[in-house]
């Protein structure tokens, strides 16, 4: 465990993530009229890149977790990003309605194991009794992604076009896996005794 009682950054790179994520999840509603417009599909049927969202989130985030659980977990979490960062470039670039559908089922894969991870490996960069705290300023990206990043994300794709708010989340994306490079210590996977890293040093 990391024995300092400032926060340590790796929490906030963490956070950055999770508030492309939360952006990412909640930006198609604000922008479906567009999207079913320029993809020639019922808004009926766009609506299922809400729906279909939220089936991939609920089914593929425990068997990924359960695959990836003895793995360590900075290169999880890299690689959960980058997918993350993949599936909203394919949907930012998608001409068909299938191409959205499967950048957004990849990417809510993703989302629903980074928080999992995420949470873990917040709450063991803190010493004892703080894991709470970590976990909700991981989880204050999410939060902030809510009440500013969609309704500026809506904003921006009804007026300039609804793939720009999927490219600014990819960009989002972009910048938490660097952080989350330089910043998340190598944590060995559960159960596994190694020195904890100094994020000080």
């Amino acid at each position: 465990m990391i024995l300092s009682r400032q926060r340590h950054p790796g929490i906030w790179a963490l956070a950055v993530t999770a508030f492309a994520i939360g952006v990412a999840e909640f930006i198609v509603v604000g922008v479906l009229p567009a999207i079913a417009a320029d993809l020639g599909v019922p808004l009926a049927q766009a609506g299922g890149l809400v729906g279909f969202y939220a089936l991939a989130l609920a089914i593929g985030t425990p068997l990924v977790v359960l695959g990836l659980a003895r793995q360590p977990s900075k290169p999880v979490l890299l690689g959960l990003v980058a997918v993350f960062l993949l599936g909203n470039l394919v949907s930012a670039l998608s001409h068909s309605y299938a191409m959205l559908l499967a950048g957004r089922i990849v990417t809510a894969v993703a989302h629903g194991s980074f928080f999992a991870i995420g949470a873990t490996v917040a709450a063991r960069l803190v010493p004892e009794g703080q894991a709470s705290r970590a976990i909700a300023l991981m989880f204050a990206g999410l939060t902030l992604a809510m009440v500013i990043g969609v309704p500026l994300g809506s904003l921006i794709g009804n007026g300039l076009g609804w793939r720009l708010p999927f490219f600014a989340v990819a960009l989002l994306a972009a910048l938490g896996w660097l952080a989350t490079l330089r910043w998340v210590p190598d944590l060995p996977a559960r159960g596994q005794d190694a020195p904890a890293p100094n994020w000080r040093r």
